[in-house]
């Protein structure tokens, strides 16, 4: 796997290289391989998103650009290329020559607003993190991350050290299904139909043995309790101690896309234009890392459309 793995980073340019067992233990004396290769990539590097969004933003203003925020939908005219919005009690009407949907979690409700995607639902994963005791004696300098099963769409619980933003060194993330797009707190943001439907969903995929989802429920779903944690983490450090170890109060949750049709979870970037409008469905890991070149390609392709 680490071998596909490789080809395909140098097929997208990167700076990969396969490294053996001495090579690891100089980069991350803790860390073991249990084939004694590793995959390293010297450029990879640890950001916050909420910094470059912000830059972004300020960006967009000095060019007199308006950000409307907690805005919701109401009304859409594709004839007439507008949409009006609500924010905060004010109601604003957008015009638009071409319109991109990027809303991640509400991306297919959105999507179904201009009558596309309706094949696809989406199926929200929380992601919770543990972190390492700042009382801990293990130390790392770099991301450590297992071989991914590429039948899975997620990536395996690692850790990634962040001591020039801040002293933590995060585990994680978990991926067990969320109740509700918006369940970032524990009773907070449930949507019981779409938790039912969600569960039923996944259910079927495990029974059915589709893309690998028995080594799903097996390896990641329960990795939000600690023992089951440590068996995976122990694989990769193995001097790691259950003491070492403490909740974070890190969590997200990933916008993942399920085809009805196909009865499979989709495993790759996807949009779909329709007419005067483009919709992100899918934009999975690493979303954030590719998100400058993504958008580069999808607004390329779109100019395709006009020319």
């Amino acid at each position: 796997m680490i071998d596909v793995l490789y080809e395909r980073g140098l097929e997208n340019g990167a700076d990969v290289s396969i490294l053996g067992k001495s090579a690891i233990s100089q980069i991350a004396p803790i860390a073991r391989s249990s084939t004694g290769r590793g995959l390293w990539s010297p450029g990879t590097s640890v950001t916050q998103p909420k910094i470059v969004i912000k830059k972004l933003e300020e960006e967009l203003s000095c060019k007199g650009v308006k950000v409307i925020k907690g805005a919701n939908i109401i009304n859409v005219d594709e004839d007439n290329k507008f949409l009006d919005i609500m924010s905060k009690g004010e109601l604003f009407r957008i015009r638009y020559i071409h319109l991109y949907n990027c809303t991640g979690l509400h991306s297919d409700r959105i999507a179904k607003l201009f009558n596309v995607g309706k094949e696809y639902l989406l199926l929200p994963f929380k992601g919770l993190y543990w972190r390492v005791k700042k009382s801990s004696n293990i130390s790392l300098s770099t991301n450590l991350y297992p071989v991914p099963d590429l039948n899975v769409p997620f990536l395996g619980v690692h850790f990634t050290p962040s001591a020039e933003l801040d002293p933590t060194i995060h585990i994680g993330p978990t991926a067990i299904p969320a109740l509700g797009r918006e369940n970032y707190e524990k009773f907070k943001g449930i949507e019981p139909f779409m938790t039912f439907r969600n569960f039923t969903i996944l259910a079927n995929q495990y029974i059915n043995n589709k893309n690998g989802f028995r080594n799903y429920a097996r390896d990641q779903a329960f990795l939000s309790l600690r023992p089951l944690l440590m068996e995976q983490i122990k694989l990769i450090i193995p001097e790691i101690d259950i003491n070492d170890i403490e909740k974070s109060n890190k969590v997200g949750i990933r916008a993942q896309l399920f085809n009805k049709k196909k009865n499979e979870i989709v495993d790759d970037f996807l949009y779909v234009n329709s007419g005067s409008s483009t919709h992100i469905l899918n934009a999975i890991s690493p979303a954030f890392t590719a998100s400058f070149s993504l958008a580069d390609l999808i607004i390329d392709e779109t100019i395709n459309i006009y020319t």
